[in-house]
């Protein structure tokens, strides 16, 4: 996870990429290699998702659904801010509902 926290191509794509103690990193792969991460935090009314990401070399395959279906099934109520148009789709798609925007940034829950 080093280089999408130092490598300057991770942090101009990914600028809001931070970690915390609170955070904890679920990691998926395919044939063996990283295809796609995000973090999880725990809140009193629901758990915040952040980082999440798909290397290019993986998408399109159905990494990033698997890795919101994983989310669903894990946590009884996500939040999670993000202005990528094809996750905001996906969520929109599983009846997740707009609480606020910032910018291009859209907070989303279910």
């Amino acid at each position: 996870m080093g280089e999408f926290f130092a490598e300057k191509k991770y942090r101009d794509e990914m600028p809001y990429l931070v970690n915390t103690e609170e955070k904890e990193w679920c990691l998926f792969f395919a044939n063996g290699k990283l295809a796609g991460f995000y973090a999880h935090e725990e809140r009193e009314r629901h758990t915040a998702i952040s980082g999440v990401y798909v290397l290019p070399a993986f998408r399109q395959y159905g990494v990033g659904t698997f890795m919101l279906e994983d989310m669903l099934r894990s946590f009884p109520t996500v939040r999670m801010v993000t202005s990528s148009p094809r996750l905001i789709a996906m969520l929109d798609e599983r009846g997740f509902h707009r609480l606020s925007r910032r910018g291009s940034y859209i907070t989303m829950e279910n």
